[in-house]
């Protein structure tokens, strides 16, 4: 077998696993048995590491394995972010000008914080914001 053809098997295999575990999103496959069975996997080929059948099928099984994990890790990754409200507190700076709107003013700021993100604010038009200002803020986010 040419190692292009090994190549797309193991490919086809992650594809597999992945399309698979987001079939079955809503019932969590349990990581312990997922882990389980990676180490299991590779167990497998460094045993039979001389007979080459076994080894393809091995890393066949164990890519199709990485793909169910992957999946697993980023939908509960994206289950966490579905909160629809968040409080944050602390400084912020401005960095763009303000959009003036006729109700309010659209800041885009950015935390001071190692993760920092970035978010809008709506403020009233009476309070005046400038590039590069240092504001203290406590407010509930919103997606």
């Amino acid at each position: 077998m040419t190692k292009s053809r090994i190549f797309c098997i193991l490919s086809l295999s992650f594809i597999g696993g992945l399309a698979l575990s987001s079939f079955y999103y809503p019932k969590n496959i349990n990581l312990f048995l997922i882990y389980l069975f990676f180490i299991l996997i590779l167990i497998i080929i460094l045993v039979f590491w001389k007979n080459k059948k076994i080894v393809l099928i091995g890393s066949f099984i164990f890519v199709f394995i990485l793909g169910t994990l992957m999946v697993s890790v980023k939908m509960k990754e994206i289950k966490n972010l579905n909160q629809e409200t968040r409080n944050f507190s602390g400084q912020v700076v401005v960095l763009k000008e303000p959009e003036i709107k006729e109700k309010s003013q659209k800041l885009i700021v950015l935390t001071q914080e190692k993760d920092s993100e970035r978010f809008l604010i709506n403020a009233s038009l009476y309070q005046d914001y400038n590039y590069g200002d240092t504001l203290k803020i406590n407010c509930q986010l919103k997606r």
